[in-house]
């Protein structure tokens, strides 16, 4: 609110950085061209064969009406705007600027990640890029074959999707996530400050996506939207497709947190000028609602999300792993339904993750150990067991009582 008036986002009428990840590259959707993607890829059945450009046009907000993408429906003025945000997040992050923190950002069921940028024009933010994670998975059709975000676009645009809206909706992005912002950098050192950012699909997608919002990946060179090409430094990466893809809905929010890959044996301490990596930690999410199916898996997913050495050390900042790396999955043989969204602990508050808590649908609730040698000695073990009647399908709260006692605290049953 400023001088007593509510001041909104503003969201062009033309939006031309739209980028879209096809699951093999990203692309500006006003660029990408026939031989990436067709109407198949959208799951439209049309004697058209450029309606998939009509469509992605729709989803994009080109221009100033719909007038052009028939049969799509035509949004009044006001309707153009961001998609339904139900359990999707709005947060900013970033350094003060215009008194303000620098960005913001959406996920919503339009089906896209909406990254925003202070201004110290008539609105407080400007939209700068909507991020369609088009690959993403969701359930399988009458053939086996999983249906992806893409095919679910010409849904939403459907002329009768506004008809009758709790029974048509769709779910896009409707996952939580979690911004990061690295520590000031020190003079002359290669790992500069920088804005990421890992959000889950929800109830939208078997999957999770990392993204740059801005700052420096090095000394030289800026990223997310400081960057000179959006298409190469937005994107950080999606988790695996296919096959190699056993996650549920991820439904919840992932963490972000500091971890060792290298400490000493029998629990020693951590030393922190080495051996750090950013992590994004994952829920295996929910497959199906029965909890006893056997394709839901209870399993936290730890992975690289920068793929640089953040320790305190004269190698800060260097190339160290790969961004999207699996550095462990940390599966619960005996879990049920499908694992919650987890919360990290650092026991000696050397910024560093020791312990990680998370319940899962059989109303029970997991240490995850990190404090093993490496990442393949990292463990699960139960301390509270429930009943599926009571599952347990949130985040715990992690309470200190004393040196080395802690409290969990968590809600179950439905």
């Amino acid at each position: 609110m400023v001088d007593g008036k509510v001041r909104l986002p503003s969201l062009p009428l033309v939006i031309v950085k739209t980028l879209i990840n096809t699951g093999s590259n990203t692309y500006f959707i006003d660029a990408i061209s026939d031989d990436k993607v067709d109407n198949a890829y959208f799951g439209i059945e049309s004697s058209d064969k450029d309606e998939w450009k009509k469509l992605l046009n729709w989803t994009g907000r080109v221009g100033s009406n719909d007038s052009a993408y028939k049969p799509y429906r035509d949004r009044k003025p006001g309707e153009r705007d961001l998609g339904d945000i139900l359990d999707g997040s709005v947060a900013a992050v970033g350094n003060q600027e215009h008194g303000r923190r620098k960005y913001l950002v959406a996920a919503a069921n339009d089906g896209m990640v909406h990254i925003f940028q202070s201004t110290d024009g008539n609105h407080p933010y400007d939209l700068k890029v909507s991020y369609l994670p088009s690959a993403m998975e969701r359930e399988n059709d009458a053939s086996g074959n999983p249906i992806t975000l893409a095919k679910v676009l010409k849904d939403i645009a459907h002329a009768d999707y506004e008809k009758n809206p709790l029974k048509n909706h769709k779910y896009g992005v409707n996952g939580g996530f979690t911004l990061r912002q690295t520590p000031v950098a020190e003079q002359d050192s290669k790992f500069q400050q920088r804005v990421f950012m890992f959000g889950a699909m929800g109830q939208g997608g078997r999957g999770a996506y990392a993204l740059n919002i801005g700052g420096k990946e090095n000394q030289t060179t800026n990223t997310g939207l400081d960057a000179a090409t959006l298409s190469d430094k937005v994107p950080l990466f999606e988790t695996p497709k296919g096959a190699a893809n056993e996650l549920g809905y991820t439904v919840g929010t992932p963490q972000i947190g500091r971890i060792s890959i290298s400490r000493p044996a029998n629990n020693g301490r951590v030393d922190v000028s080495k051996n750090i990596r950013y992590a994004g930690f994952l829920a295996s999410g929910y497959r199906a609602e029965d909890t006893a199916d056997k394709q839901n898996e209870t399993a936290l997913y730890i992975y690289e999300m920068l793929g640089k050495e953040v320790g305190t050390g004269d190698k800060r900042g260097e190339d160290a792993g790969k961004a999207g790396n699996l550095l462990k999955k940390i599966k619960v043989e005996s879990g049920v339904g499908g694992l919650s969204t987890p919360a990290l602990l650092d026991i000696d508050f050397d910024g560093v993750v020791d312990i990680a808590y998370a319940g899962d649908r059989g109303g029970n609730m997991y240490r995850f150990d990190l404090r093993g040698e490496k990442p393949d000695n990292w463990m699960v073990t139960k301390i509270f067991t429930g009943s599926p009647s009571k599952p347990i399908t949130s985040a715990p709260a992690v309470s200190r009582r004393s040196a080395n006692k802690y409290v969990v605290i968590f809600r179950y049953g439905k």
